[in-house]
């Protein structure tokens, strides 16, 4: 009886012992010679381009007040203000269920006309309070400097003020929710004629130490790509650009805005352009080549570039989700 005991407790014994050399080769692989493919990708931080320039109804700001502005695809929240609380709030809900990370929000200036305070700077005071206050735990967000002073020429930034501004209004006041990179608050700004295209003033952009200077655009300089794909095929494959940063987009549709030039790709998503476009930052970013992914956008509905539930007018796809539930998948996919 006592050698049949002793022979189960070897046998157990035998059979732990194989367990934890089988766990602990496991971890040994994993952690340090053969990391899961997933496990590259985990870090891998996603946003998107957000724009706060919509006020309540139809017919109102940037909701097809002028032709400029002409909206064909109406949002589920229907048009909404970009300063009403519930509405960001819905925003941050669908956000965080599909997996993003942060927020590039686009900005037009302190000071629009004879106000005070521009509508879009207003806005993004709005939803830095809401964020955190409601997000603060997982959502980071950034300024990108749009071409606010056109009319001006290039003589009419001053970029030392806007740092300053932006400084005391947004980075130092909400230090725990703005976005950082390389250890300082990112600001980008999109690549607007007289704002950056004259070198010294790329100089004045990227010379102010206390914030990391990212400019976003199409041009030949830029450091993020972001914007009108040139054509089917090059949106298709999407390139990495500085900070192992990649951008994509679902469409791009400018045929109601009245312009001269007409640039429209994928409107019904018949092409699947957007799925090919994931699926190669997805691999891209396997290989250990991609550290942010950025989606252009939510919400700029003039361009149709949005994945915010909408009814849409030309997809092919009657669910105002489509788009959305779709970012989702490959959110999820990208961080496994």
């Amino acid at each position: 009886m006592k050698e049949m005991k002793r022979s189960i407790v070897a046998a157990s014994l035998i059979v732990i012992l194989a367990a934890f050399g089988i766990c602990c080769g496991y971890f040994f692989l994993r952690g340090t010679l053969k990391p899961s493919p997933h496990d590259e990708t985990a870090d891998v931080d996603v946003g998107v381009f957000y724009y706060v320039w919509y006020e309540k109804g139809n017919d109102t700001r940037h909701w097809n007040d002028e032709a400029c502005d002409t909206v064909v695809d109406l949002p589920v929240l229907d048009y909404y203000s970009s300063q009403n609380e519930s509405i960001i709030r819905q925003h941050l809900d669908w956000m965080k269920d599909i997996g993003l990370d942060f927020l590039i929000i686009s900005w037009w200036g302190q000071i629009s006309g004879n106000c005070e305070y521009s509508y879009e700077d207003n806005s993004t005071k709005v939803l830095f309070s809401v964020v955190e206050e409601y997000a603060s735990d997982w959502m980071k967000l950034a300024i990108m400097v749009e071409g606010f002073n056109e009319t001006e020429g290039e003589d009419g930034y001053n970029f030392t003020a806007i740092y300053e501004y932006l400084i005391s209004t947004y980075i130092e006041p909400y230090s725990d929710i703005y976005m950082r990179l390389n250890n300082k608050p990112l600001v980008c700004w999109f690549n607007f004629p007289n704002m950056t295209n004259p070198k010294p003033n790329r100089d004045a952009i990227y010379g102010d130490a206390r914030v990391e200077a990212r400019i976003v655009g199409h041009s030949n300089y830029v450091d993020w790509w972001f914007g009108i794909p040139c054509s089917v095929d090059d949106n298709t494959k999407p390139t990495i650009y500085v900070d192992n940063e990649i951008c994509i987009e679902p469409r791009y549709d400018n045929q109601y805005l009245g312009k001269t030039e007409n640039h429209t790709f994928d409107a019904t998503y018949e092409q699947g352009i957007y799925d090919t476009e994931w699926n190669e930052a997805i691999k891209h970013a396997r290989e250990g080549n991609v550290s942010l992914v950025t989606i252009y956008s939510w919400n700029e509905f003039h361009e149709r570039s949005q994945i915010e539930p909408c009814y849409d007018k030309t997809s092919n796809y009657t669910d105002p989700y489509y788009l959305f539930n779709a970012t989702k998948t490959y959110i999820h996919e990208l961080k496994g």
